[in-house]
């Protein structure tokens, strides 16, 4: 039997990365952005259904239209002249009906073609639009990847979802606890110098891969974030041994860096050591990255990091108003904390990017003018912060505060993490888009760093926050 795994092309004018907020996806517009400046990860989940999928015997292709381009005519003949008798397709939020529009056309081309989903969202009612849009078979959670060949033979229905009648039938969901039972993806599938990380600085930011050591996120920034909703709020960990044989195993296939996708990297801080430990004694070269919160550091760690190859990772601090900080974005952070964290950082020469968000249901326009001081206040570079705006996805806490109190304005298929799509009980819809305009402003306002004008540009900017805020303390 052969099967066909893909990762579609992103929709026209934007950049979708799937894997992006637990999977639910994020999408920037391309006029934000350049080709040189996109992340584009390997799709690690296709790439694991591949090892379990060969390991069965099954005949598998994967294409990955991020990378490669894209023509319907082509992309249908490949299915016809390779007798394609299984697809298997990657969906997200933003991009969800392009996605489903493709696998229509797949369904569409052969009568007796099978055509499943992929995805980490579990939302009734998306995944209804999903299969009603598609006409796929079934959607497949990612814990589906050691029942592939039951599920494609009707032999089961666990971890699925499907329409029986036109009513959504959920199958049995079954957790992998001892997540080493995942397979190691089939990395020899792709090439991996197609696939990109921007933020590695020094060294060249393609040949890269990504790598889960673990999965899910206990803390109460699950109010508003997917990633808890996605992968759950146990900690699942790979054992310190399985993190080291794929260290071994990217190593030896030549790639020279690798992208961390856990949502907590140090959860565990003894196990960190570890790994960092049997990193240095195994001589493994490989660079890497990762994302944790800044108190589940010290010093210590982040040297014993560098040391192992760490050169970078991502923080979230949500907000520079640490009312806000304390109520509903990072509980535990304080600027204090946040200010020495950067001066370890800075002192072992690690990237650091700071995860900051608009809209915080507590914010005001005041609030939103202390995160925007604050990055300038930590001098830094366009490249050293990242700015989200709220997003009220289905299934959270966040999204049913949203939803009784009317603050949703548009459809869940615009979630993409960069736009605005609601409002607050503090700020309106209008005064949010202010706001994304005011952080496209900052963003031109830090490439001119080096400019003889800036400081005067970054005068003249800052006065007019303050005279934002002042005009809606007087209206």
């Amino acid at each position: 039997m052969n099967i066909l795994l893909i990762n579609p092309a992103s929709p026209k004018g934007y950049h979708v990365m799937r894997s992006y907020s637990g999977g639910y996806g994020d999408m920037i517009k391309d006029e934000d952005s350049n080709d040189e400046s996109l992340i584009k990860f390997p799709p690690i989940e296709l790439m694991m259904f591949a090892t379990a999928l060969i390991k069965e015997g099954y005949n598998v292709f994967l294409k990955d239209y991020q990378i490669e381009k894209y023509e319907e005519e082509s992309f249908l003949n490949f299915i016809l002249t390779e007798k394609i008798n299984v697809v298997i397709l990657d969906i997200s939020l933003p991009s969800l009906r392009h996605d489903a529009i493709i696998a229509n056309n797949i369904k569409r081309l052969k009568e007796d073609i099978k055509v499943f989903l992929r995805t980490n969202i579990k939302q009734p009612i998306i995944l209804k639009k999903m299969l009603s849009l598609s006409k796929a078979d079934k959607v497949l959670f990612s814990d589906a990847v050691n029942d592939l060949s039951m599920i494609i033979s009707d032999k089961t229905d666990v971890n699925t979802a499907y329409l029986f009648q036109d009513s959504l039938r959920l199958g049995e969901i079954k957790v992998i606890e001892d997540v080493d039972l995942y397979p190691i993806p089939a990395r020899n599938l792709i090439n991996h110098n197609e696939y990109s990380f921007p933020n590695f600085r020094e060294i060249p930011s393609n040949n890269i891969t990504t790598l889960h050591t673990s999965y899910g996120c206990p803390h109460p920034c699950g109010f508003y974030c997917p990633y808890p909703l996605a992968e759950g709020k146990k900690v699942r960990m790979n054992s310190v041994d399985r993190v080291i044989s794929e260290f071994k195993s990217i190593q030896d296939q030549g790639i020279n860096s690798v992208i961390l996708r856990d949502p907590l990297f140090t959860f565990k801080k003894q196990r960190v050591i570890e790994i960092c430990n049997k990193l240095i004694s195994n001589d493994i070269k490989v660079n890497w990255w990762c994302e944790t919160r800044i108190d589940r550091l010290n010093y210590d760690l982040l040297k014993l990091m560098k040391d192992s190859g760490c050169i970078g990772l991502e923080v979230g601090v949500e907000t520079g108003d640490e009312f806000v900080m304390k109520k509903e974005g990072k509980r535990g952070l304080t600027l204090n904390k946040l200010w020495e964290f950067k001066q370890w950082a800075d002192n072992l020469g690690l990237h650091v990017i700071y995860l900051f968000m608009f809209g915080l249901p507590s914010e005001n326009r005041l609030s939103i003018t202390k995160t925007i001081k604050l990055i300038l206040e930590m001098n830094l570079d366009i490249d050293e912060f990242n700015l989200s705006f709220i997003t009220p996805y289905p299934g959270t806490e966040f999204y049913n505060t949203a939803k009784e109190n009317n603050w949703i304005t548009k459809d869940y298929e615009q979630f993409s993490g960069y736009s605005v799509v609601m409002r607050t009980e503090n700020l309106s819809e209008s005064e949010l888009q202010e706001v994304f305009e005011l952080s496209k402003e900052l963003t031109s306002i830090l490439k001119q760093k080096s400019s003889k004008e800036f400081n005067e540009i970054k005068k003249n900017y800052l006065k007019k926050l303050d005279e934002w805020v002042y005009a809606a303390s007087n209206s």
